[in-house]
């Protein structure tokens, strides 16, 4: 049996990102993995098994801290938790292309595509929150936030991958 833990968003939202008809056209099953502790190691292990995913979608909790100081007459405290979702595009061509359009010239590559999927797990999360906090009785969390997206470019070493790691807060019960 599976213990309760305290941070309890994760299983439902990566059980939602799974299921989401809009991703699931751009993800496979094997995307939606949770990475080892050293996220290079695990970047490195993915690259390694020859990109049997072009494309993955890791969670990974960080810190949680109290949203109050006062004494609630418990030890508890809401926490306000902060955790990122990084999207890596594997087997990166080139980031940026010039391609020519009917009317004339666009930008497209392995950068533009990123950032096509960053915002489509942005809507995809949006719309968990809301079906979360609108189905749930006892919420044990609520208000999940964006707070900033962070591109992390190849280097020498990695240049088989272009990731974004979109970061998120959540209010934890």
């Amino acid at each position: 049996m599976l213990l309760e833990n305290d941070i309890p968003y994760l299983d439902p939202m990566w059980q939602w990102l799974r299921k989401d008809e809009t991703l699931k056209d751009e993800f496979t099953q094997k995307s939606f993995f949770m990475p080892h502790n050293n996220l290079i190691s695990a970047t490195e292990e993915a690259m390694r098994t020859n990109c049997p995913a072009p494309r993955a979608l890791w969670i990974l909790p960080q810190d949680t801290l109290a949203s109050s100081t006062g004494n609630n007459g418990t030890c508890l405290s809401p926490g306000i938790h902060t955790f990122y979702i990084e999207i890596i595009v594997q087997c990166i061509r080139d980031p940026f292309q010039i391609s020519e359009d009917g009317d004339g010239i666009k930008l497209t590559g392995q950068f533009m595509e990123l950032v096509g999927l960053r915002k489509l797990v942005k809507k995809s999360i949006s719309n968990f929150s809301k079906n979360y906090k609108a189905n749930t009785p006892a919420p044990k969390f609520d208000n999940i936030i964006w707070k900033k997206d962070s591109m992390l470019y190849p280097s020498e070493e990695t240049n088989r991958f272009l990731a974004t790691a979109i970061q998120f807060d959540v209010k934890i019960f």
